[in-house]
């Protein structure tokens, strides 16, 4: 027993001295020794992701249908043309993001919280997903499993293509061009392990040169560019005050541009972990939301919250239900605003 303990409080000395090491600007140095990503598309979850975006948001909403018929996928906070909000939906989202008091219970609904409705649309999509597994992932690979596996199941339930772009030997490389077969570009993401550089700008405009290509300007189908990534470029010369002002930092924000211009969508899913104090203020998040700005696109920092085991060194990243409705919702809004 007195073994298991010395163990056990040595294991998290480990993991909290390790959350303290700098990478790039990251607190967060995993302990764990991970080889390769480890993502699992499951039938169940491509059935419950693709149900969830075409059943209606509650039952007192199941007559909820467009002048033309079509049912109401999700609910937006984003204000759309003679689009009402919904009294049910916005006082659900007000609650969610505790903006109530009990006693006595009252509830302060503000404009953020109106919901509108998106109704469905039937649309396919080509994406170019641009994937990092440089070194700098290896302390949340976890995680990163995780939403990789919510994207692909996504794509897979909307019967969309999708690509793979990854940053291999400090340079990015097409792994896939889009396909329908998405099992496959799982099973290859499966066999990666993180290291390397993290060419951010050259990975995004490789996707971008992918889907300007002639085979891929399909009527009917839109283009869109996912970067899954924390968002620090490399490399980084340490000769500016300012790191966005870094050459590999203004490469990526004029790639954003060149974006912009083609109109092809940009989505930058950046993940982070609730214990990373000021995570707003590091180049990732800073980098990330003004190149999704340029780009016309969107940003979505993922926050994580880390649930350890007891008498284990294992981690689990676990993302909570308004964080998780966050991501659906950013997806759902991002598929809509295709052009």
């Amino acid at each position: 027993m007195v073994k298991i303990v010395l163990n056990y409080v040595k294991n998290r000395l480990v993991v909290d001295k390790s959350l303290k090491t700098i990478i790039k600007g990251i607190s967060g140095q995993s302990a764990e020794q991970e080889t390769t990503f480890d993502v699992e598309l499951k039938s169940s979850e491509i059935r419950k992701i693709g149900f969830k975006r075409k059943k209606l948001a509650s039952l007192k909403h199941n007559a909820a249908m467009s002048s033309s018929g079509a049912p109401v996928v999700f609910w937006t906070s984003k204000y759309g043309s003679n689009a009402k909000p919904d009294i049910y939906q916005s006082l659900k989202a007000a609650i969610l993001e505790g903006a109530f008091v009990r006693d006595p219970f009252q509830i302060g609904i503000q404009r953020r919280h109106f919901r509108y409705p998106v109704y469905q649309q039937k649309q396919n999509f080509n994406i170019m997903l641009v994937l990092d597994i440089s070194n700098s992932v290896k302390w949340i690979l976890k995680f990163m499993e995780k939403i990789i596996a919510m994207l692909t199941a996504e794509a897979n339930a909307a019967k969309d293509k999708l690509g793979l772009i990854i940053f291999n030997d400090d340079r990015a490389q097409i792994m896939h061009y889009p396909t329908s077969n998405v099992r496959h570009i799982v099973g290859t993401i499966n066999t990666l392990s993180p290291k390397g550089k993290t060419p951010l700008a050259q990975g995004v405009k490789l996707a971008l040169q992918t889907l300007e290509h002639s085979r891929f300007q399909v009527t009917g189908m839109s283009n869109a560019i996912v970067l899954l990534s924390d968002c620090f470029p490399e490399p980084i010369t340490g000769e500016y005050p300012d790191q966005m002002d870094e050459p590999a930092c203004q490469e990526l924000l004029h790639v954003a541009d060149r974006v912009a211009d083609a109109k092809i969508k940009l989505l930058i899913l950046n993940p982070s972990i609730r214990t990373m104090p000021h995570y707003e203020k590091l180049i990732g998040y800073r980098l990330g939301t003004l190149a999704a700005e340029r780009a016309k696109g969107s940003f979505l920092n993922l926050v994580a919250d880390v649930q350890q085991a007891p008498m284990s060194a294992q981690r689990d990243y676990v993302l909570s239900d308004q964080m998780l409705n966050k991501f659906l919702e950013g997806i759902n809004e991002f598929r809509m605003d295709c052009r």
